[in-house]
């Protein structure tokens, strides 16, 4: 994979990857054949995408560091692992 959005044509690294190339590669890949978003394509019922948070970031950043940020928010809130989110390029 390389870096389409930000014109150098790169190769990725894990520590950098973003959500605009997560969504060249991932999403619209996985779900154009199915015309649905990521969430309808790979969720099993509908009480699943039910969410109780709402996240807005900027596509931009690492990915690791989202999951990472994530992961703090569950832990300060004593969520469970179940805790379902709402983010824009994944419904």
């Amino acid at each position: 994979w390389f870096d389409t959005h930000g014109g150098d044509h790169a190769g990725l690294q894990t520590s950098t990857i973003n959500l605009y190339n997560v969504n060249e590669w991932v999403i619209k890949p996985a779900t154009r054949p199915h015309c649905s978003s990521l969430v309808e394509f790979i969720c099993t019922s509908e009480e699943a995408q039910v969410p109780s948070w709402f996240i807005s970031h900027f596509w931009g950043e690492p990915i690791c560091q989202f999951v990472n940020c994530v992961a703090e928010h569950v832990r300060v809130r004593k969520l469970s692992a179940s805790a379902a989110y709402w983010v824009c390029a994944y419904s």
